[in-house]
């Protein structure tokens, strides 16, 4: 057979695979995404905590936000973006780095999409508080 003609198939079974693998590749990732887009609606909704704090978490202009509410010990009642992935939650409330999300290492599912658990000074990183909050969320 021609050497060409080898070269020509060769060349042609590299492009096969490559663009098979990136399909795959494509494909394991579009299904992440919407696990975690599954998962972040988990929250929403009104939660509250063992102390009588409630957080409401709620999507606005394409964004995950969640309100500290009434109750909170929160300096002031503000909307601060949230977000949830591999089973961590973060929020994005100028404590962390700019412009990132803060992950609350304490954060538990205690039963996944009914209660959560987060220690007080993880969750109102300005308090100084080792107190473990237990959030339920009403129905």
């Amino acid at each position: 057979m021609n050497p060409r003609k080898i070269f020509f198939f060769e060349a042609i079974s590299v492009t096969l695979i490559t663009a098979a693998i990136i399909a795959a590749l494509l494909s394991i990732a579009s299904c992440s995404k919407s696990k975690d887009a599954a998962d972040v609606s988990l929250f929403y909704g009104t939660w509250r905590s063992n102390a009588g704090d409630t957080l409401t978490f709620f999507q606005s202009s394409g964004k995950n936000n969640c309100d500290a509410g009434k109750g909170s010990p929160a300096p002031v009642n503000r909307e601060i973006e949230f977000s949830y992935s591999n089973n961590k939650l973060g929020l994005k409330d100028g404590a962390g780095e700019p412009g990132k999300f803060r992950i609350l290492k304490t954060f538990a599912w205690i039963q996944k999409g009914s209660s959560f658990e987060v220690q007080g000074n993880d969750i109102y990183c300005y308090m100084s508080s080792l107190s473990t909050y237990t959030f339920i969320k009403i129905p």
